[in-house]
């Protein structure tokens, strides 16, 4: 099902958001605007609070397009792991003001207002059955055996699928990414466009990643030649780091850790749709990523940018939440590949595709595997393959893993999906393939182009941009080669009048290095 969050550190959304929504097939879980903080609880706040519920209930119950309400966003996790001290205002305090509030007086007029048809959830993360067994607010919040989780956690491998939980339901995760730079050009001056400007650094709103931003995404991905001598514990010290180049570069080297950061945590979670791990963690039936969009053009976890510029990640988002895809992970020396069928109907005689490619040998597979399955309906199957082994050693830096789906006709029923090393930074880049447009062809109504692509060798995160403004979007971006050739199209929501030079295309050889 494909849902939306309206987050409680927003707003209620017009009549015509949520009819647009139902009219999209887009289900909502509305939370009620209470998020991350403690609340007054005097009679005048608490009369204020009746009132907006009552309103807003009574406003968006008769929209189809609503999944859920939930209550708050994170105040029982904020109370349960002390985020807020406040003196003579103890935890037994903040518990007993929590179910006041949540329990006694908001959730009543919910129930009332609402039918069975929509559930009411008093927070996330929070514990489902289990927090209402527990009064109303949980010892832990955001237990993997019971409701769901938020996932946060920079230090740790984000490129590994054994990194994350398994939880029963995944309702917020992100890493931050930065718009490139056509949209921050708009909204700051050319002379604050580097990466530790004051103007840059005003506009980043998590505590300390400027700084960790840096960590993380070095730890996957090469430092800019410009830096070459720096590592990614002392990068900070490179003058360089204040040049628009180095900028434009970690623009684009953020949004593919972003991409690849949430491909894996998502198809972690798919991957437990209907199974469960040894200590019974599973059955994982919900994955939405923090977050959509934008308020501002500033480093943000977004994967639509303020100017409605699609970054890496919403073009991998619509790989990773396909209807049926086939997800891979590493398990020691063993490779293994989950076909995930969110389909209603049983895949009978589906012919598995696993190519191993070396960086060095281009488009020919060293290795290659075909297996025959059938794939029910509403489920997802994981095989284990370990004839790859000596791939996953201590040089798997060397190696790209592929895997795809077939019919019984050589139709291809997925997408192409890749394992990619999470050292990045020694893959020898130049090794990888060029790209470039070979052709662009617009509609008569001047409402899309085909675009033909052509590349010398594997090309890993192809970006395809366009020189002047234009709202629209690509059939698909930021996309790894294995095939000497590419037909691409943009959609367009305004005619615009287009030739070849106006599209640019680079890989992680080259993108925002020219």
């Amino acid at each position: 099902m494909n849902t939306l969050r309206i987050c409680g550190v927003g707003v209620y959304e017009s009549e015509e958001f949520y009819d647009y929504a139902a009219e999209k097939g887009i289900l909502i879980w509305q939370d009620l605007m209470f998020s991350c903080t403690l609340y007054p609880m005097d009679d005048e706040f608490i009369e204020n609070v009746k009132t907006e519920v009552r309103q807003q209930i009574w406003r968006l119950r008769k929209h189809t397009s609503i999944l859920t309400f939930n209550a708050n966003n994170e105040n029982e996790l904020a109370i349960r792991k002390h985020w807020y001290k406040a003196d003579n205002y103890t935890e037994k305090q903040q518990v007993s003001d929590y179910v006041a509030l949540y329990v006694n007086v908001i959730s009543p007029i919910v129930k009332k207002l609402l039918d069975s048809s929509h559930p009411f959830l008093l927070s996330s993360p929070s514990n489902g059955i289990e927090t209402v067994i527990e009064g109303g607010i949980a010892q832990n919040p955001g237990d993997t055996r019971f409701g769901d989780i938020h996932f946060y956690n920079d230090q740790l491998n984000l490129w590994q699928d054994s990194t994350y939980l398994t939880p029963r339901c995944a309702t917020e995760y992100g890493v931050q990414s930065l718009p490139l730079n056509f949209t921050m050009l708009k909204w700051i001056n050319e002379k604050d466009y580097s990466y530790m400007s004051p103007t840059f650094e005003n506009r980043q709103h998590g505590t300390g990643q400027t700084i960790s931003n840096l960590a993380l995404i070095f730890s996957h991905l090469p430092i800019p030649s410009s830096c070459a001598n720096y590592t990614r514990e002392n990068i900070t010290k490179c003058t360089a780091i204040n040049s628009t180049e180095f900028l434009n570069r970690f623009s684009y080297l953020s949004q593919i850790n972003h991409a690849i950061t949430l491909k894996v945590q998502t198809e972690h979670y798919r991957r437990f749709r209907n199974q469960t791990n040894e200590v019974g963690e599973g059955n994982t039936m919900c994955a939405m990523y923090w977050q959509l969009n934008d308020v501002w053009a500033a480093p943000t976890p977004s994967s639509i940018d303020f100017e409605l510029k699609w970054k890496a990640t919403h073009y991998e988002a619509r790989r990773f939440f396909d209807q049926l895809i086939v997800a891979l992970f590493a398990r020691g020396h063993n490779l293994g590949v989950t076909i995930v069928n969110d389909e209603v109907n049983e895949i009978k005689g589906a012919k598995l595709v696993v190519n191993l490619y070396a960086w060095s040998k281009g488009f020919d597979p060293l290795s290659s595997i075909i297996q025959f399955v059938d794939i029910p309906a509403l489920s997802a199957k994981t095989f284990y393959f370990e004839r790859f082994a000596f791939a996953l050693n201590d040089k798997k830096s060397d190696y790209l893993f592929e895997a795809y789906v077939e019919d019984e006709q050589g139709r291809r029923l997925t997408q192409r999906n890749y394992l990619y090393p999470d050292k990045f930074y020694e893959v020898d880049l130049g090794r990888l393939g060029n790209v470039a447009i070979e052709s662009a062809e617009g509609s008569s109504d001047g409402l899309s182009y085909i675009i033909k692509l052509s590349s010398t060798g594997l090309s890993p995160f192809t970006w395809i941009d366009i020189g002047i403004p234009y709202l629209g979007w690509l059939s698909d971006n930021s996309f790894t080669m294995t095939t000497p050739t590419k037909t691409v199209k943009l959609h367009l929501v305004k005619p615009l009048k287009l030739s070849k030079d106006d599209f640019t295309i680079c890989n992680m050889k080259n993108c925002g290095l020219n």
